[in-house]
């Protein structure tokens, strides 16, 4: 019986990785307990000898070793309700976007919600319109976010909250192998 593809989609671990990681957990937590045994501290006061635990063993952790390149994820939060130009205003992003050269985008449409002091909101019977929440999602490099802003910035003059992270960029299904898809990160 073969494994399900979402179970095949995790990356393999290792098996020493797995110890490191581990070790270290152990490592940490009685590092953390002995310190807070020796040095103890108000329930008010800043942790200091958990902090310098914990920023050592990020200095620790891989050294030498780069991570998947950082890529942003900006959100758009708008309403189906919200119009540009006679369309919906997540529809005008998208479009807008592909024609930037953005590498993708996608709009997910809510059923229900609410925003500031406005009672919730979403499908009803026999409603004309739809007043649901809608989400537009794109993932892609520094320099193209940098682009997707000015767009957005131009259909979000009005309404619309926009949001951005910095994020780790994992493709799956990079390669296929002998034991399933694996996960790559891009650079």
């Amino acid at each position: 019986m073969q494994e399900p593809l979402a179970r095949r989609m995790l990356p393999r671990a290792d098996r020493r990785e797995i110890a490191a990681i581990f070790a270290g957990g152990a490592l940490g937590t009685l590092a953390r307990a002995a310190l807070a045994e020796a040095f103890p501290h108000p329930a008010t006061a800043w942790p200091w000898p958990t902090f310098g635990v914990n920023i050592a063993a990020a200095c620790l952790a891989r050294p030498g070793e780069p991570g998947p390149a950082r890529w942003q994820k900006l959100m758009v939060y708008t309403s189906e309700a919200v119009q540009h130009r006679g369309q919906p205003v997540h529809r005008a992003i998208v479009r807008r976007l592909r024609a930037a050269g953005i590498s993708g985008a996608t709009t997910q449409r809510g059923i229900w919600g609410f925003h500031g002091d406005h009672a919730p909101h979403g499908d009803r019977l026999l409603q004309l319109g739809r007043h649901v929440p809608a989400v537009t999602i794109v993932v892609d490099t520094q320099e193209r976010i940098a682009t997707a802003f000015s767009v957005i910035d131009e259909l979000t003059t009005e309404r619309g909250l926009v949001t951005c992270e910095t994020i780790p960029a994992l493709r799956a299904g990079a390669g296929l192998d002998g034991d399933g898809p694996r996960i790559e990160a891009l650079r």
